[in-house]
């Protein structure tokens, strides 16, 4: 968000960096907005579906989720589930 990377951006950073062997991390989470509007786990899911290329190993990504909202505030989110 504060460098402004859209998804197909981040995409292609995965992709370029499976390409070299090194495994990346896709950070995920949501704004307080979004939480607000009860869409978390709909922003997420479109957030994992949209910044991983299809035609990759997903085993040699990790994921790590900490919402937006949460960052530097010492609040913790919830549980949250992608359905």
């Amino acid at each position: 968000r504060l460098y402004k990377e859209s998804n197909l951006i981040i995409s292609r950073k995965i992709k370029l960096a499976l390409k070299y062997n090194i495994n990346p991390i896709l950070c995920i989470g949501e704004t307080e907005e979004v939480k607000l509007q009860g869409t978390t786990s709909k922003f997420l899911k479109n957030q994992v579906l949209t910044s991983l290329p299809k035609d990759i190993d997903t085993t040699k990504v990790i994921i790590g989720y900490e919402p937006v909202w949460a960052i530097g505030t010492g609040a913790t989110p919830e549980k949250t589930y992608l359905a």
